[in-house]
């Protein structure tokens, strides 16, 4: 009896470890099952990301940002990149210098084929004028006045200025104020004080041909009855005026590698003089009987072909009168240029 009792006992024993071991199985089992399943959404989650994060695919053909610039649009370069012109109502510039503008800018240097020209200088005027009559007034406002120029006769007056470079004056005006006509100025590298002013001093501005305002008076001497209406033209500086007698007006295209680099001509040799003044008497339009020699002062005015133009440039020439000369020209021993030398490019 006692040995039948143990058994039982040990059975029933038996039966409740079989039970406990099933229901901790399935225990271990279900946390393990949770474990795994939320193993999987945790990682599905890291691996595939928060969907809401996710960055849809955009259009490649989204248009830039249409917000304007605040810069002004850019013209000629100086030959001056500055001598460049969008359209006769609005001209965007010059350059050249400086250009441009703007704007090419004929002001870099370029190779000479023929001859090199001078190395520039950087002439600024450093002693104070004593200014008189309508100049006073505007050079109180703005010391980068240098003076007024014109040609009696015509729609050509305007006052010049002169910048740090050959590009601020292509769109602002002489009182500083942005303006996409800009003002005549002065190349930069050029010297005008009380002791005297440089042998070629350039003078740069848009051309307004619908009106014939700003430079566009300058081109008419292409003309021979023009040049013989105006042989002279006036430049009043802050330290004196002067009269100038018209050698020739000439037409180049300022940038191709053999381009005639009028603009860098400021303080040259007595060679490059020589040279400089060969070009101009065999590229004008008309010849003039207006004779010339080293040491002569001389001034050129030079402006876009036209209101499209990008490259080309009329440029005209004038000697400065002598002291105790003349100022009459014998305009009857003027004639047309039939063999001159055309623009080195192009024309646009």
């Amino acid at each position: 009896m006692k040995r039948q009792g143990g058994q039982n006992f040990f059975q029933e024993l038996l039966a409740k470890f079989m039970a406990l071991s099933a229901r901790t199985r399935i225990t271990v089992v279900s946390a393990a099952a949770l474990v795994v399943v939320g193993g999987i959404a945790v990682g599905g989650y890291f691996l595939l990301g928060n969907p809401g994060s996710v960055e849809a695919d955009l259009p490649s053909n989204l248009p830039a940002s249409e917000e304007p610039s605040s810069e002004p649009s850019s013209k000629e370069s100086s030959e001056p990149s500055s001598e460049e012109e969008s359209s006769e109502e609005e001209i965007s510039s010059e350059a050249p210098v400086s250009s441009k503008p703007v704007v090419s800018n004929p002001v870099s240097s370029k190779a000479e084929t023929t001859q090199t020209p001078p190395a520039p200088s950087n002439n600024v005027t450093t002693d104070t004028p004593t200014v008189t009559g309508d100049l006073a007034g505007l050079y109180a406002k703005n010391s980068d006045i240098r003076g007024q120029i014109y040609i009696p006769g015509t729609k050509l007056n305007e006052y010049v200025g002169q910048g740090g470079d050959n590009a601020y004056y292509l769109n602002h005006n002489i009182y500083k104020a942005y303006n996409s006509y800009g003002a005549a100025f002065m190349d930069y590298r050029a010297t005008l004080n009380s002791e005297g002013q440089s042998q070629i001093i350039t003078i740069y501005a848009h051309s307004n041909d619908n009106q014939g305002t700003y430079f566009s008076a300058a081109k008419q001497y292409r003309n021979l009855d023009f040049y013989k209406a105006h042989p002279t033209l006036q430049l009043d500086t802050i330290y004196g005026g002067g009269t100038y007698k018209v050698v020739g007006l000439f037409l180049e295209n300022v940038n191709v590698s053999n381009s005639f680099n009028y603009w860098d001509y400021v303080n040259p040799t007595e060679e490059q003089f020589n040279f400089f003044i060969s070009q101009v008497q065999s590229r004008s339009f008309i010849t003039t009987p207006v004779d010339v020699q080293y040491g002569d002062r001389f001034v050129v005015l030079s402006t876009c072909l036209s209101a499209t133009s990008r490259n080309s440039r009329y440029a005209l020439v004038a000697r400065k009168v002598r002291d105790g000369e003349d100022t009459a020209v014998d305009t009857s021993a003027a004639y047309v240029n039939n063999n001159m030398i055309p623009a080195s490019g192009p024309l646009n």
